[in-house]
């Protein structure tokens, strides 16, 4: 019987060690500056499961890794337009059959 618990606890914490992480790219519009590329990331960067945050103010790209579990794009994008810009998430591109 400890032995299962032990198996248990161990299976529960190599989950949590080791989330479903999902990387996505966000077309992100209106941004002119530094300070709006830090206000895009802080914003994000506040919601519980996102891991890394990486805006490029030249291409308008937001790179965000998140737990796809505690975190969706949905939510990502409703944070960048807390931070007063227009987001979306960015096509993926085709596979060449």
């Amino acid at each position: 019987m400890k032995k299962l618990a032990l198996l248990l606890v161990a299976g529960a914490l190599m989950g949590a060690a080791n989330p479903k992480l999902k990387t996505e790219k966000f077309e992100i519009t209106g941004m002119t500056c530094t300070s709006c590329v830090e206000k895009v990331t802080q914003s994000v960067s506040k919601r519980a499961g996102v891991r890394t945050v990486n805006v490029d103010l030249e291409s308008g790209v937001g790179t965000i890794t998140y737990e796809a579990g505690k975190v969706d794009a949905a939510r990502i994008i409703a944070s960048i337009k807390e931070a007063g810009f227009k987001a979306k998430a960015k096509a993926k591109a085709a596979k060449a059959t």
